[in-house]
């Protein structure tokens, strides 16, 4: 009722895939092999809401047998998956964006990770350290050795034309 809107009294004695308008990953015949074959199957499906919005859903389902091992029964159960599929789309295409831009961009775009700087940076504070410019100064071997902790994670077309790099790999280390 929750999911599709139906009632109770409208759901009960019809079929499931009819009554939502089932579209499958695969004909529904190899799918109930599978679920003979194994008991189980998993995967995702598209239903009819009552309202006729389409719903994206997990499911899953379990076969249930009778003592001697006979089938009697299917156990469904579906989760909206809808949202998140929408949201996983909107990521990777934006991602695709992000990366179309930084990749054919006209200027030099190194993409670095500082984590270790930062880690090192926590350390010398829950040392005691508080005047970080001060600390450089007198600790420049700390500086140093910072600076080999900056990884780089990858650069653009531009930098390897900048740098005649003939790979992305010749340039992917530390600083």
């Amino acid at each position: 009722e929750e999911l599709y809107g139906w009632q109770r009294d409208e759901a009960i004695g019809q079929v499931s895939h009819q009554l939502m308008k089932t579209a499958f990953p695969a004909p529904l015949e190899k799918i109930t092999a599978e679920l003979f074959r194994t008991g189980r199957w998993e995967g995702e499906l598209v239903h009819a809401k009552r309202d006729g919005t389409r719903v994206t859903v997990a499911s899953r389902w379990s076969l249930q047998q009778d003592k001697r091992g006979r089938p009697v029964a299917t156990m469904e159960t579906n989760n909206d998956v809808t949202e998140r599929n929408r949201a996983d789309a909107e990521l990777r295409e934006s991602e695709g964006r992000y990366r179309n831009i930084f990749q054919t961009a006209g200027v030099s775009i190194w993409e670095e990770d500082f984590s270790k700087v930062k880690a090192a940076l926590d350390d010398l504070k829950a040392q005691g350290a508080r005047d970080f410019g001060h600390y450089f100064r007198t600790h420049p071997e700390f500086v140093r050795q910072a600076i080999t902790m900056v990884r780089i994670v990858n650069v653009n077309d531009a930098t390897l034309n900048l740098l005649a790099a003939r790979r992305k790999e010749e340039l992917l280390d530390s600083l």
